[in-house]
């Protein structure tokens, strides 16, 4: 039998599945250990007897609902191989969001219901400062997370506990508490797809009546196993996460809940309150009051670390983002160079992660994007004033130099802006080609030239000038005329054709 023989054979047989031909080709690239690339290209290879056989066994028991993680015995989460079978569940994609919500600075997390141990060991991959502890009730389940951690050279102390019964005390308290616990409803389980219903661990699906039995445990026992100020991540059905945001506040505060890429809430992470001598520890509620102030005042009262706290807030999940605002402001400068600089450093010097540095990096080239919707489709740019505000609302958020040509109709309507070249952080190159095509293109009758200087200086160069003399010319051969040339620097405009008039 060839590979496309067996294709063709089999997916008539899988046609229960979502995608018959995907399956049978995913089965024969199991039993062959070829890729799939290869299992396309190479159709016509004859199959050995021996996997002819391991291949009829797989079919059989794919069309039988069995998922096919179980079949393989492994799976791939977070770019890692995991080892699987009927103990466990299948890692799905949507709990990456967890991992990914959970990884911080912390050094001591503890994986509550740890099952494969997908969760635990992703993180101490991910966090290898970290000390990390996974707890389980099953002796079967541990047995598979132990293989997979040290599959994926990580160390994870695994801890067998049912979490449902006693107190949840491990002699020493965590930074970080990650849970992916059971969350269906009981009486919903009969009704599940019949790869779960049929295969995977019940107890590791049944959350009890109301599906929250697990969330409600972990939270009544959480000061005694999580430090104060420490966070807890939850995964979620996706629509739990009112009800679990409301069990969470009676110890947890600045709770937040994140939804997953496909827009569904999925993880409700929050910070444990300090409840020792019947008081919450001294920032409680400090994210509130800052939101609740901003809404009932606005921006202008606030220091500027206040501003980057804000911000902060809807990126960094932890406790104490005031220190973290003093200390991007003391890092870079000022808090304009924070939000001026790329994700990179933001990441390398700020040490913040990729989330939060994709936020901070995205507020200017949001406030360009709003400054330049403001200015509607075809505004008329009637004045130099008009002209110089519109100029400057067009470099908001650029770290480098760029050059932009504004053509107006005759009555001084933008017909058109097109940035026509974009440099380093002091220069760019412009060829008044590039600029009589935008130009013809548009069939402008006056133009605008534009360009930005990111240090500030509004003082325009030998090149700025030189530049400006050709375009000049050659927009004067097609005669468009040249109004002027605006030199940007952050919040400033000027016109060259003042730097050129002799002083009086």
């Amino acid at each position: 039998m060839t590979i496309k023989e067996a294709v063709s054979g089999y997916s008539r047989i899988l046609m229960n599945t979502d995608s018959p031909v995907r399956e049978a080709r995913l089965l024969v690239s199991y039993v062959t250990g070829m890729d799939m690339a290869e299992v396309i290209a190479k159709e016509d290879t004859v199959l050995t007897p021996k996997c002819e056989e391991e291949l009829k066994n797989a079919a059989l028991r794919r069309s039988a609902d069995e998922p096919f993680a179980y079949i393989t015995g492994e799976k791939e989460f977070m770019g890692l191989k995991f080892k699987v079978n009927k103990n466990v569940l299948i890692p799905r994609p949507d709990t990456e969001m967890l991992v990914n919500i959970a990884c911080g600075k912390e050094k001591s997390v503890i994986d509550l219901c740890t099952g494969s141990g997908c969760v635990a060991v992703s993180l101490a991959k991910n966090m290898p400062w970290a000390k990390v502890t996974a707890v389980d009730f099953s002796d079967e389940a541990l047995a598979v997370a132990k293989e997979n951690a040290a599959l994926n050279g990580t160390k994870v102390e695994f801890i067998n506990k049912d979490i449902m019964k006693g107190r949840l005390k491990f002699g020493k308290k965590f930074e970080l508490a990650v849970a992916n616990p059971p969350y269906i409803k009981s009486g919903e389980i009969p009704f599940l797809s019949g790869e779960v219903r049929s295969y995977e661990p019940h107890e590791a699906l049944d959350g009890g009546k109301d599906g929250l039995d697990f969330y409600k445990k972990i939270v009544a026992d959480a000061e005694l196993f999580l430090k104060t100020g420490g966070r807890l991540c939850f995964e979620i059905g996706s629509t739990q996460s009112a009800d679990v945001k409301k069990i969470m506040s009676a110890k947890f505060e600045n709770i937040n809940i994140i939804k997953d890429y496909a827009g569904y809430d999925r993880v409700v992470v929050g910070e444990l309150s300090d409840f020792s001598a019947g008081k919450k520890h001294e920032h409680s509620g400090h994210r509130s009051r800052l939101r609740k102030r901003y809404i009932d005042e606005g921006l202008d009262g606030f220091q500027l670390h206040e501003v980057l706290e804000l911000l902060l807030f809807y990126a960094v999940p932890r406790r104490d983002v005031n220190t973290l605002a003093h200390k991007l402001i003391n890092e870079f400068g000022s808090i304009s160079a924070v939000l001026g600089a790329s994700v990179d450093d933001l990441m390398k010097y700020g040490k913040l992660t990729e989330s939060a540095a994709v936020l901070l990096n995205l507020i200017p080239h949001l406030s360009r994007i709003y400054s330049k919707d403001k200015w509607g489709e075809k505004p008329v740019l009637k004045d130099r004033t008009t002209v110089g505000r519109f100029a400057v609302d067009l470099f908001r958020g650029a770290n480098y130099e760029q050059f932009y040509v504004i053509c107006l109709d005759s009555a001084n309507s933008l017909i058109s802006c097109e940035k026509i070249s974009e440099g380093t952080i002091n220069e760019t190159a412009v060829y008044p080609r590039l600029v009589i095509q935008s130009v013809i293109k548009c069939n402008a009758n006056k133009v605008y030239l534009a360009h930005n200087h990111p240090s500030g200086s509004l003082m325009p160069s030998w090149s700025d000038t030189e530049i400006t003399d050709k375009i000049e010319v050659a927009l004067g051969s097609i005669d468009v005329e040249l109004a002027d040339h605006i030199i940007v620097g952050g919040n400033e405009y000027a016109f060259l054709s003042d730097a050129r008039r002799p002083m009086p």
